[in-house]
């Protein structure tokens, strides 16, 4: 099995972080979103790369305040899915969470998006609500709305 690495995301790999994101999902983030993430205050970019060729496999974005994490991004490059790396990625950046003052995390997630969803359920996360009508579809069209299902995770014993 090959070993990975995860690291914080540096600006000068946008360009590969935009195209891994666009690779990914039909409802992925744009450049301006990626880089106006990486450098707010409060965010964390983690990648998680291949450590003997230094490829790219995945992405996450957190924002945290006080004492709560809330995953804002994530993604793992098409060719990699399925292969358990999303469990490996977000498993390894909840643990290092708990090592922090970080006690609960918090996500949504489009209610259609059934493998993520059973990813997160997988990890622990339980579902505290809908918003509804809160996701557009794609290209940003005002048709086609959907459901977000949110998510929580505490990290408190």
């Amino acid at each position: 099995m090959p070993e990975y690495e995860i690291r914080q995301m540096q600006e000068a790999e946008l360009d590969a972080v935009t195209q891994l994101l666009r690779d990914a999902s039909e409802y992925s983030w744009n450049a301006r979103q990626i880089r106006d993430s990486l450098q707010a205050e409060n965010n964390s970019s983690y990648l998680l790369c291949d450590k003997d060729s230094g490829q790219i496999l995945a992405y996450a974005v957190f924002l945290t305040v006080l004492d709560e994490c809330q995953l804002l991004n994530i993604a793992v490059e098409r060719s990699q899915q399925g292969r358990g790396l999303g469990y490996l990625f977000l498993q390894e950046l909840i643990e290092a969470a708990g090592k922090t003052d970080t006690h609960s995390f918090f996500l949504e997630v489009r209610a259609s998006n059934h493998v993520a969803i059973r990813l997160y359920e997988k990890l622990g996360f339980v579902k505290t609500g809908i918003r509804k009508n809160y996701y557009q579809g794609v290209e940003g069209s005002k048709e086609g709305r959907e459901d977000a299902c949110l998510y929580s995770l505490s990290l408190l014993s």
